[in-house]
């Protein structure tokens, strides 16, 4: 049996082992009940449920019988003390009249985490809970809560079909909730908000992997930010890999070809007078096999990464992977 299992048709739940059906069940009906909460959520916001990407099926094996071992099956009426919750979180529980699985379904996920004790994680776990008894938590009525629902949908929307406008609340843009998220910490709400910042000052509200998403999904609905940064500056800031650029021209400045032959060759070219791509050819084509130092601080190593991609000779793609390595991460 593998660890995980993609179900999509009868076949797969006929290969699912006959003492693990119940367990595959039961994570099939909480995935269905998750589903139609957002196709639910998608028609009230107007969008055709038919456009969603949705996720499919997963199962884990492994991770069900683990969980079946180290718990004693829930019912509506388990006490909150079953429920395998941190004591604390238990308390405070308690102190709210939440005694059992059937109080939480009139609660809202915003009122539980407005609680001391209790994280996504115990969220998480009571949504579980609940779904295999076909409930779920109190629908809140909180703004964030909206825009987050507001955000999956757009996320799993294709980005020809989202239409947005610097107007437009950053949820629709199609980023992932947790971005929304941590946008909306940042005071970031509309879509104008997120352009009027410099590739920079993003750099300094988020982590490379976030920013990437934001200019990539931005780049996805046909935007850009209003400082449009150039192809150097993208792969300096991670959003870009050296295989998604567009080879410099002659009369470009030399800093473009920095992702194919590193910054320390840049700069020794830089320093030597060498102010674009084409007079940067002419360096390299007339460094001779002995004339490393012929441009101090090249050596032998840049004069080599100069011909190889000047000249074509061995993959220039290998050679920008391990150039990206000499640039120092931006601050």
């Amino acid at each position: 049996m593998p660890e995980q299992m993609t179900i999509v048709a009868i076949e797969d739940l006929l290969a699912v082992e006959p003492q693990e059906l119940s367990n595959c069940l039961r994570t099939l009906q909480a995935w269905v009940l998750r589903t139609r909460r957002l196709v639910a959520h998608a028609e009230q916001q107007g969008v055709d449920p038919a456009m969603l990407v949705l996720e499919p099926f997963r199962w884990s094996p492994r991770e069900t019988r683990a969980r079946e071992a180290t718990a004693a099956p829930v019912g509506l009426d388990t006490p909150v003390e079953d429920l395998g919750l941190r004591r604390a979180a238990v308390f405070e529980m308690r102190e709210r009249n939440l005694v059992c699985p059937e109080d939480f379904a009139l609660a809202s996920e915003d009122e539980l985490l407005a609680m001391k004790d209790v994280g996504q994680t115990s969220v998480e776990h009571l949504r579980r809970l609940l779904g295999e008894h076909g409930l779920g938590f109190r629908e809140s009525d909180h703004p964030l809560h909206a825009a987050l629902a507001q955000a999956e949908i757009a996320h799993k929307t294709p980005a020809a079909q989202r239409c947005v406008s610097d107007a437009s609340s950053i949820s629709q843009l199609g980023l992932r909730p947790a971005t929304v998220t941590r946008c909306l910490e940042r005071h970031i709400d509309t879509v104008g908000a997120l352009r009027a910042m410099t590739l920079s000052e993003l750099w300094g509200q988020f982590g490379k992997i976030t920013l990437r998403e934001l200019v990539l999904t931005l780049r996805g609905v046909g935007l850009e930010l209003n400082e449009a940064p150039d192809q150097w500056a993208l792969w300096k800031f991670g959003v870009l890999e050296p295989d998604a650029l567009t080879r410099p021209h002659d009369e470009d400045v030399v800093r473009n070809l920095a992702p194919w032959v590193g910054m320390s060759v840049v700069k020794a070219l830089e320093r030597a007078g060498v102010a674009t791509v084409g007079a940067a050819r002419d360096v390299s084509t007339g460094l001779g096999r002995g004339d490393a130092m012929r441009v101090s601080g090249l050596g032998e190593t840049g004069t080599s990464r100069l011909r190889e991609f000047f000249g074509g000779g061995r993959a220039v793609h290998t050679q920008a992977k391990a150039a990206q390595t000499l640039l120092p991460w931006p601050r």
